[in-house]
């Protein structure tokens, strides 16, 4: 797993040149950042990281190694004077879809939203088949009804709209499992 990089920006007691030693020992390039608990870094470097960014060696080890070893993707801390930032590069895991993808082998879901301001009359129900074209509904708007039409056929995953509801132009009124690509 790639480990987090650290930042400091702001104000410190000791200036930004150790501001720029934290960042670079948190790179890895120097001695003062322990990986894991129990790691040593030398006395004068850990007091003067304590001194410049308000957390010793040990801490900001033990910090890097929790991130490290979770998922978060980006972490800023402000304690005292001192502001510390901690970013990384997401990696996905290769068991893990994206979110509001659909589970492997069934195709994605589509919602059929409304055409005009109105109220809905829904023609079909959660489980019906429907067909191209094939009417799923009616919105009544200025005492006239206008059909809605399926854009695919498929299933019909849910009716987000009870009948006789109003619904806003561009309203989600049902959800539909397209049949085939």
């Amino acid at each position: 797993m790639q480990q987090p990089s650290a930042v400091t920006h702001g104000a410190s007691p000791a200036g930004p040149a150790h501001g720029a030693s934290l960042a670079s020992a948190a790179h890895g390039a120097g001695p003062a950042v322990a990986h894991g608990a129990g790691s040593a870094a030398a006395p004068e470097t850990a007091d003067a990281l304590l001194a410049c960014a308000g957390l010793s060696a040990r801490e900001l080890g033990e910090l890097l190694a929790l991130v490290g070893g979770s998922d978060v993707v980006e972490l800023e801390l402000t304690f005292g004077p001192s502001h510390l930032s901690l970013r990384r590069t997401p990696t996905a895991p290769a068991d893990q879809r994206p979110l509001g993808a659909p589970p492997d082998g069934e195709p994605p879901t589509l919602a059929v939203a409304s055409p005009l301001v109105g109220i809905f009359q829904p023609q079909v129900s959660a489980g019906d088949q429907v067909s191209h074209g094939q009417a799923i509904g009616a919105i009544e708007s200025l005492g006239l009804p206008t059909t809605v039409d399926a854009p695919r056929a498929g299933t019909v995953e849910a009716v987000l709209v009870e009948g006789g509801r109003p619904v806003e132009y561009g309203q989600p009124l049902l959800v539909l499992r397209p049949l085939g690509p």
